[in-house]
């Protein structure tokens, strides 16, 4: 199998948690909520885990600092939150795609599970896509983005 990496977003302010504490640091049964999705990444295999921080970074980058597998954790620097594919530009420079394949994880996402992204990861490399997408049917997604 080729390498598995991922690109965690956590650049975002969390402006409807009406805290100055970023979104991502918020705990989640006990532990900030990026922390579930860095532990989820790592078990489905993923070799390096390229945080994407930008409003209160120095928060961030304690929490990857203090993780039991914070060698393997680099962060990037989005100054200015231009969207999804601004951040992952950010921290291009630090993976080369030629390597494997790279998750693209939203770190306030702290339900997703290892074997989703195995499978994800199985299902990519299957069909030989340049692309693969996991969503939802939900009978009323109000509230949530679209796909």
């Amino acid at each position: 199998m080729p390498q598995l990496d991922a690109i965690i977003l956590a650049a975002g302010k969390g402006t409807r948690m009406n805290s100055d504490l970023p979104k991502v640091a918020h705990p989640v049964a006990g532990r900030p909520m990026i922390e579930w999705v860095i532990d989820a990444a790592l078990d489905a295999g993923c070799q390096r885990i390229i945080l994407i921080v930008g409003h209160g970074r120095e928060r961030i980058q304690h929490i990857a600092d203090s993780h039991p597998a914070s060698n393997h954790i680099l962060t990037a620097v989005q100054d200015e939150q231009l969207g999804t594919g601004h951040a992952v530009n950010a921290g291009r420079h630090l993976f080369t795609p030629a390597e494997g394949s790279v998750f693209v994880l939203c770190g306030d996402g702290p339900l997703i599970r290892p074997h989703t992204l195995r499978t994800l990861s199985e299902r990519h490399h299957q069909t030989g896509a340049s692309a693969t997408l996991a969503t939802a049917v939900l009978d009323d997604p109000t509230g949530y983005g679209r796909v």
